[in-house]
């Protein structure tokens, strides 16, 4: 009987491993599946920027090409309370109702937030100047249009990871991943096409 149940510790111990390790790989081509199906050389990809979550999923951390960052903040409850931007500009944030956050910043900015089922549906910098959200049937974000007319579209490949995005200026933009060994995303990076 103990030799049977060592046995099988050991397969479940090797499934495991086995398993990770084919996560591990199918994570890692995510780009590389990504340019080839978009006929892109990865030498034509330069840095954009790069956002980093903790195991929960939250993000926590977002670096661009600009050398922009900023740190975000939460409560026990997993909500956003607070940003920290290197510029020397923080903010706070307040739920109004379960569909209305205002963030303020420390320079005097203050924006709103209007989900519905969770889920982004307006960013507004003004009474006027807003982003409007729009998703797919399995929840990603498909476009934003901004008032000024801007316009971005989203592809996702068949694990809901956002893979490529376009936007209405010709831009295109490639995304790679890292994650935690629980399977969650630990790293964003998100690249340009120079062309």
């Amino acid at each position: 009987m103990k030799n049977r149940i060592e046995r099988i510790q050991f397969f479940i111990f090797y499934l495991v491993v086995f398993c990770l390790l084919c996560s591990f790989k199918t994570n890692k081509s995510v780009l590389s599946e990504t340019i080839k199906n978009k006929n892109v050389k990865k030498e034509k990809l330069v840095f954009f920027d790069l956002k980093e979550y903790n195991e929960s999923g939250l993000l926590i951390f977002e670096k661009w090409d600009d050398g922009y960052e900023c740190k975000y903040f939460y409560d026990d409850n997993n909500n956003l309370i607070s940003s920290e931007q290197n510029t020397g500009i923080n903010t706070t944030l307040e739920k109004i109702d379960e569909n209305t956050i205002i963030e303020y910043w420390s320079n005097g900015i203050v924006k709103k937030y209007e989900y519905n089922n969770g889920k982004l549906i307006k960013e507004y910098w003004s009474e006027v100047d807003f982003i409007e959200y729009f998703y797919d049937e399995n929840g990603n974000e498909k476009s934003y249009k901004s008032t000024y007319g801007k316009i971005s579209w989203n592809e996702y490949n068949d694990k809901n990871l956002l893979i490529y995005r376009k936007d209405s200026n010709n831009n295109e933009y490639f995304f790679d991943y890292e994650f935690w060994t629980s399977g969650t995303i630990k790293k964003r990076i998100n690249y340009k096409l120079i062309k």
